[in-house]
């Protein structure tokens, strides 16, 4: 490993841990209180081999960061340095099946620390999350004055276009400027909600808001600031009360999501979130059905949608349980289990995953664009839309201000924008495909004499073999690794 050390140096102390260095959000956390960008510190690159502890001081400030280069030629940072709780020692023996070796002992034998949740970091994105919702009331009072009261004047899409819509835009970058943020985690914790006031935004310019929101000030700064979507019945015209069993369905979901969580982190970090090498290369590189099919690449990527569904529905389903216990209020679900329970690739993208961003996008681009359009044209712009505000994300988040990318002098990986966007499109057509195929009566007999797993499996297949264009601008620049640290997991130390 080529180490890159900054002024001042520590003293070089044996690894303990099998990850190179770790270095502690708690600096990280103390350099955002300060106002102080995280790398000033930075000097001139010294190369050489070293060891650092990654038990560093609490009361130390974060004067320096440590990269390493990886087997594969790929800078990242190493951030996870929490103390383990506790050890476990697991004997090293070799796993036998019919007198034959099949994994060898120390691969599973070691010792293992039990890693605590960094609180620290939990703290950060807590008080990034209510900056951002803080905004947020402001922006949804500026909408509702000068939007909604004016819907249909030349002020209301001067206000919407020339100054809302702008200040969601560029609003996270000064923020994560300003704050010197370079944990991956929490730069995607900032820019989240203001994808979905953005889309909020338009849908109010076009009049396509949820009536309840708009009946007060107050009613919309609860709809517009909040990261969910309170359930409204049109018949009673009132919101859907939360009963005793729907706080224990969403707090046994919540529960589930955590623990998959905890395991998938425990299972994949030592893999760096991709256990399986594969030949796939880029989206913008020769296709080959081949590599794409491969097993090995199929499983990366079930393994990177798992994540991702996992985060999403812990993150905004944890969120939501506050809600409803807070205002009595119903929600709806974030996620409800697309990887194994989808049965079209309608029913995947509409109803199942991440149903929030769903339903903005139906708001504020889906009838938009339908109310002049086709069904087909509509849909295909909700998914380019999609696209786009995920490859802006992906730039908040991986690409700019990265100075772990800058310190590397152009070894770590950059992702190639455009990615995100043609996985959207890719999606967009199979789902026109689907919704062809399904006006033939003969495709409907065949698909509904199959087993619901097989659909399953058949619907996950159409976007399987791409969907590293989506996962990995985050995986490769060590998204997950900056996000583990908010979890307990295992982790082998030797």
């Amino acid at each position: 490993a080529t180490w890159t050390k900054v002024k001042p140096p520590p003293p070089p102390l044996p690894t303990h841990s099998k990850i190179p260095c770790r270095i502690s959000c708690r600096k990280r956390f103390a350099a955002f209180y300060s106002h102080r960008p995280l790398l000033d510190q930075l000097a001139e690159a010294l190369n050489r081999r070293t060891a650092i502890s990654p038990y560093l001081h609490r009361t130390e400030r974060w004067d320096y960061i440590a990269m390493y280069t990886d087997s594969t030629g790929t800078c990242a940072s190493a951030l996870d340095s929490r103390e383990p709780w506790m050890m476990i020692d697991v004997p090293q023996r070799d796993i036998q099946l019919a007198g034959k070796k099949m994994i060898d002992g120390s691969v599973i034998g070691g010792s293992y620390g039990v890693l605590l949740p960094d609180m620290h970091f939990l703290l950060e994105v807590t008080i990034l999350f209510t900056a951002s919702m803080t905004v947020g009331l402001a922006l949804a009072s500026l909408v509702y004055r000068n939007v909604i009261r004016k819907r249909g004047s030349a002020s209301s899409y001067i206000t919407s276009l020339g100054i809302v819509i702008p200040l969601c835009v560029c609003l996270p970058f000064k923020l994560v400027s300003e704050a010197g943020i370079q944990n991956l985690a929490s730069r995607f914790t900032v820019g989240v909600p203001f994808v979905l006031y953005l889309f909020k935004s338009i849908e109010a310019m076009f009049g396509f808001s949820p009536d309840w929101a708009e009946t007060s000030l107050g009613s919309y700064c609860v709809y517009y600031a909040l990261p969910a979507e309170l359930l409204y019945d049109k018949k009673t015209r009132r919101h859907v009360p939360c009963e005793r069993v729907d706080h224990i369905k969403a707090l046994k979901s919540v529960l589930t999501s955590l623990l998959t969580i905890c395991t998938m982190i425990s299972l994949c970090s030592p893999f760096d979130y991709i256990p399986y090498e594969s030949n796939v290369g880029e989206f913008n590189e020769k296709f080959v059905l081949a590599f794409h099919l491969d097993i090995k690449h199929l499983t990366n990527c079930f393994i990177a949608a798992m994540m991702f569904q996992q985060s999403l529905a812990l993150g905004i389903g944890a969120f939501s349980v506050c809600i409803q216990l807070v205002t009595g209020i119903r929600t709806e679900s974030v996620m409800r289990n697309p990887m194994l329970e989808a049965t079209s690739v309608t029913d995947f993208w509409s109803r199942r995953w991440n149903v929030l961003v769903h339903l903005v996008l139906k708001r504020g681009v889906y009838k938009p664009v339908r109310k002049y359009s086709t069904a087909l044209i509509a849909t295909l712009a909700a998914f380019v839309a999609s696209g786009i505000f995920h490859e802006w994300l992906v730039y908040l988040t991986v690409i700019f201000g990265n100075k772990r990318a800058q310190s590397c002098q152009g070894s770590v990986y950059v992702p190639l924008l455009g990615s995100n966007t043609a996985f959207f499109v890719w999606n967009a057509v199979t789902m026109a495909v689907e919704m062809a195929l399904a006006r033939n009566k003969k495709v409907q007999s065949w698909a509904g004499q199959l087993p619901r797993p097989v659909v399953t499996f058949l619907i996950i297949m159409t976007s399987l073999p791409v969907a590293h264009w989506f996962g990995n601008p985050y995986i490769k620049a060590g998204f997950f690794h900056d996000y583990q640290i908010a979890f307990p997991m295992v982790s082998k130390v030797r």
